[in-house]
């Protein structure tokens, strides 16, 4: 199965929250189209660094049609990259791959504590 990681967030693009919030809306009407198992909005935080990406997970049983799918909404939205979550050997990996920049790495994840980070940042509450 893939888990897909879109956002409209860019490097090196500087949005407001609401600006962002409204092109992930565009995003999110076109991501409801792809025929995914599953999808459900998400975010990723780095709260070392001081920064929150807000986008959406989708989850296709086809990885490889997924992925397609996936590529083709973030090239409509000018995205750099998208984030591919799978399981091997009872581990969880993200693969970032790229779009619009050239990278294809794959990073082990590891479980975090929502409420550590949230102690230490606002960027955790923040609504989506």
């Amino acid at each position: 199965a893939l888990d897909s990681r879109p956002s409209t967030c860019r490097p090196g693009v500087s949005r407001t929250r609401e600006a962002n919030a409204a092109e992930n809306s565009r995003l999110w009407e076109l991501l409801k189209t792809l025929g995914a198992d599953a999808a459900w909005r998400a975010y990723g935080v780095d709260v070392d660094e001081g920064w929150r990406e807000d986008g959406f997970v989708l989850k296709f049983s086809d990885a490889a049609a997924g992925r397609t799918k996936v590529v083709a909404a973030a090239e409509a939205f000018d995205q750099g990259a998208i984030y591919e979550y799978y399981v091997d050997a009872d581990a969880l990996y993200r693969r970032t791959l790229g779009v619009k920049m050239k990278v294809d790495e794959t990073t082990p994840m590891r479980l975090v504590d929502h409420a550590e980070l949230r102690r230490r940042s606002d960027l955790v509450g923040l609504p989506w």
